[in-house]
């Protein structure tokens, strides 16, 4: 059920730090932060963006998506929900629009095995594990490689 309130937009520049502290205290083991989003690394076809989960003015979660050149997908970067609005349906609505965002006809993402609400979560939208990358995480644990259709054409 998602909360009626509930807003998902692009973000504001200074949506950057909140998203970024969201990230750290999520991620901790270094994944690229918020705080890169816009730098386009001179490349053309490099995009990078953040959408924001708002909820009675108040940011409840972000999803940082980014296009690199010569690849057809868009990287699902991070998606965080802070509690207590996980299991809220916050998360679905993020992944819904973050599809409907991605400027490539495919999205990837990597999920650790153990964080199963997020894997059931990503079958339930149609993503399919593609592959493993070992030892992706700083503790060892694998990453599984999910990828699924976008609506760009």
């Amino acid at each position: 059920m998602t909360p009626e309130r509930l807003i998902i937009r692009a973000h504001e520049p200074a949506d950057i730090a909140v998203a970024e502290a969201f990230h750290w205290a999520e991620f901790a083991e270094g994944l690229v932060p918020p705080a890169d989003i816009g730098q386009s690394g001179g490349h053309e076809d490099h995009r990078e963006y953040l959408l924001i989960a708002e909820i009675d003015s108040r940011i409840v979660g972000h999803a940082m998506l980014r296009d690199r050149p010569m690849r057809p997908w868009t990287s699902g970067d991070s998606m965080v929900v802070v509690e207590p609005y996980r299991r809220s349906g916050v998360a679905r609505a993020l992944l819904f629009q973050a599809i409907a965002s991605c400027h490539r006809p495919l999205m990837r993402i990597f999920v650790r095995p153990s964080n199963r609400s997020a894997n059931r979560l990503y079958d339930d939208i149609g993503f399919r594990k593609v592959g493993t990358r070992t030892g992706h995480y700083p503790d060892g644990e694998d990453a599984t490689i999910m990828m699924t259709r976008t609506f760009w054409r």
